[in-house]
C-alpha cells in the first residue's frame, strides 16, 4: 500500500483569465500548496484607450459600471480621473482606482446587488455607462433600467478562449483545491474535463469566486462547489489547510 506524506505539497488549480490566474500564482507564498495557473482565456482589447475616454466624454455618465477589471485594462494611470465608478468585486475596484476612477461603490455579491445599491443611493444616478466584455451577465444593467436609469453599453474587451486549455487541464496534477474565477471559467473547466475524460478527485475542494461562479458550478453538476466572496479571497488562501 502506498503511503502519503502529509507534508507533501498539494496542488491548487487557479482557473480563470490569463492575467488574473498568472498574477495569483506568481504572488503565491504558501509552501503547502503548489499553484497551477490554468488560464482558459486571453484578454483581447476591443477599444483603445482613446476611444474609451471618448465614450466617457460623449455619454457623460453619472457613474461608470465596471463588472470586470479587464474593462479598463487598456487605460493608463490617471486617465479616468474625476469619473465615478461602481465596481463588482475588490479586484475591479483596485483596477479602477489605478486608472483614476473614483470608486463610489464596490459590490461583493455580484452585479445585481450592486445595481440595487446604486438605485438606493441619493441622488440616484440618471445615466450609467457600462464598460463591458463581449459576453457579460446582463442582470445588473437590466435592473438599473427597470429602476428608470439610462444605461449605455460600450464593449471594451473580449475574453478569447485558449485552444491549449484542454491539454493543460489534462496534464495538470490532481488538485486538492480548485478555484474557478467566473461563470465562463466554470463552463470552460467543465468542457475541458469532459473533452479529456477526466474527473476531479472526490476529496477535491471546489470553489467559485463570487456567487455567480459558485452558482454556475452547481448548475453544471458540481454539487459540492462553494462560493467565495472576492473580498474574502485573502482569508480563503490563508486558511487552506
Amino acid at each position: 500500500m502506498t503511503s502519503i506524506d502529509p507534508l507533501e505539497p498539494r496542488h491548487l488549480w487557479l482557473v480563470g483569465s490569463r492575467a488574473r490566474v498568472e498574477e495569483q500564482a506568481q504572488a503565491w507564498t504558501s509552501p503547502r500548496y503548489v499553484p497551477h495557473a490554468l488560464p482558459w482565456s486571453d484578454l483581447v482589447v476591443r477599444l483603445p484607450a482613446a476611444q474609451v475616454l471618448a465614450a466617457l466624454r460623449y455619454h457623460r455618465p453619472d457613474v461608470v459600471l465596471l463588472t470586470s477589471a479587464s474593462a479598463v485594462a487598456m487605460l493608463g494611470a490617471g486617465q479616468a480621473a474625476g469619473q465615478a465608478a461602481a465596481c463588482v468585486g475588490e479586484t475591479t475596484g483596485v483596477a479602477a482606482g489605478r486608472v483614476g476612477f473614483e470608486t463610489v461603490l464596490v459590490g461583493r455579491a455580484g452585479a445585481l446587488a450592486l445595481a440595487e445599491a446604486l438605485l438606493a443611493r441619493s441622488p440616484r444616478p440618471r445615466r450609467v455607462l457600462w464598460l463591458r466584455g463581449e459576453e457579460a451577465l446582463r442582470e445588473g444593467a437590466e435592473r438599473l433600467r427597470q429602476g428608470g436609469v439610462t444605461v449605455e453599453e460600450v464593449i471594451s474587451y473580449a475574453a478569447e478562449p485558449r485552444a491549449e486549455f484542454v491539454a493543460e487541464v489534462r496534464a495538470a496534477p490532481d488538485p486538492a483545491v480548485v478555484l474557478v474565477q467566473s461563470p465562463r471559467a466554470a463552463d470552460a473547466l467543465a468542457d475541458a474535463l469532459l473533452a479529456c475524460d477526466r474527473v476531479l478527485p472526490r476529496a477535491c475542494g471546489l470553489y467559485g469566486l463570487g456567487a455567480s461562479a459558485g452558482d454556475r458550478l452547481r448548475d453544471l453538476g458540481f454539487g459540492g462547489a462553494t462560493s467565495i466572496a472576492p473580498s474574502d479571497l485573502r482569508v480563503f488562501f490563508a486558511g487552506l489547510p
